[in-house]
């Protein structure tokens, strides 16, 4: 029972509560009390007093029964319409100053905008160059390589060639020494000292050794060691 009771208090205080606040309310905001809903019937209306009509006139009649100035005329009609006006944030000297500020970052940024363009045209034309230096310098490197393959080319082709004039005098040396291969070595002596010393050198050298020093043994001795040291720097 104790418990019932607890919650019908409860119930009841929120009642009290809530019709308080929404009367609270009502009043504050300026509502009629008769005129609320559920509890209007609660309020009586105020009666309302008797106003005599009073024929004001056309505007013109209104005009001349006005006694204020047309400065306080303007001001009273300006009244309501301050309600609405809003204050400027910026004064017109500051208004000013900003548009002199944006002007001269907007000429700023042009003139940023015309660098950058001047620069991007003369990096084009760096690059323009560079690219023809390149260009050159490729067709250098090729040259140069082509140069060069021709070069060991010929210089193959020129040993080719001397080793060729090489065999070529070694076999004619070779074909020489025959003549001085057999017969009496003292006669071929002679015969062999109408040649200077490096050429008799190679046909010695184109004989077998145990006849080359036979030959030279034979060679008289103020002529023995200048063929005797032809001989012996001679190629083998």
């Amino acid at each position: 029972m104790t418990g019932t009771l607890k919650y019908l208090a409860y119930v009841v205080g929120g009642l009290v509560l809530f019709v308080g606040s929404f009367l609270s309310f009502a009043a504050v905001s300026g509502t009629p009390m008769h005129e609320l809903s559920l509890v209007g019937r609660m309020f009586p209306a105020p009666e309302e007093p008797e106003v005599a009509a009073v024929d004001a006139g056309g505007p013109l009649e209104q005009l001349d029964q006005d006694a204020r100035s047309t400065q306080e005329v303007v001001e009273d009609a300006a009244i309501p319409l301050q309600a609405f006006l809003l204050p400027a944030p910026f004064s017109s000297n500051e208004l000013e100053g900003l548009q002199r500020e944006l002007k001269a970052s907007l000429r700023a940024n042009q003139l940023r905008e015309l660098e950058l363009e001047k620069r991007e045209r003369e990096l084009d034309l760096l690059a323009q160059h560079f690219d023809e230096r390149w260009s050159e310098l490729e067709a250098l490197r090729s040259s140069l390589v082509e140069a060069e393959m021709q070069l060991r080319e010929r210089e193959a082709e020129l040993e080719r060639d001397a080793d060729v004039q090489a065999e070529r005098e070694k076999a004619s040396w070779t074909s020489l020494a025959g003549m001085f291969a057999e017969g009496k070595a003292k006669s071929l002596a002679l015969k062999l000292m109408q040649y200077a010393p490096a050429d008799a050198a190679r046909i010695l050298r184109a004989l077998p050794a145990e006849r080359a020093r036979e030959l030279l043994n034979e060679i008289p001795v103020g002529k023995h060691i200048e063929y005797a040291d032809a001989y012996r720097v001679a190629e083998q």
